[in-house]
């Protein structure tokens, strides 16, 4: 057995919190060389560090949870696996989420918009083009976005 499933072994027979610390030390690595793997570093800092955070708190707790020590396996490997499935999910949200800012453009003035879409004009050409939703989807999230960022 390594250092960390022995230490996680530990930590569910006596629940130091001491201990906890010296898991996440351990765990550092794996977490930084996962997000290398799926190209974190590419997002924003605020972003990083969202991510890298949640892998060191959250993922760690259920993992620890869910982890059964009878089955002989090490604990690495089942962490890596989470931390595979969390950082490809949270990657994949902060994409779409990019794509739809990316492919909806909002004016200042959603009267404007209302009266563009009625008259068959839009106000970007190229993300209609580019994008795969009708137009009627379109209009229904710009006001979706225009919603969220309080224009409306």
């Amino acid at each position: 057995m390594d250092k960390l499933t022995n230490q996680v072994i530990y930590y569910k027979k006596i629940g130091d919190g001491k201990v906890i610390t010296e898991i996440i030390k351990l765990s550092e690595r794996l977490i930084y060389s996962i997000c290398k793997y799926y190209r974190i570093e590419k997002f924003p800092k605020d972003i990083q560090e969202d991510i890298i955070e949640d892998c060191k708190s959250l993922v760690l707790s259920k993992t620890i949870k869910a982890f059964d020590e009878t089955k002989k396996a090490k604990f690495s490997t089942f962490y890596r696996w989470r931390l595979m499935s969390f950082i490809r999910n949270r990657k994949e949200f902060y994409l779409r989420r990019r794509e739809l800012s990316d492919t909806v453009v909002l004016s200042n003035n959603v009267k404007e918009d209302n009266e563009n879409y009625d008259k068959g004009n839009f106000i970007s050409a190229e993300s209609i083009t580019h994008s795969n939703y009708s137009y009627r989807n379109l209009f229904t999230h710009k006001r979706l976005m225009a919603r969220i960022f309080g224009l409306i």
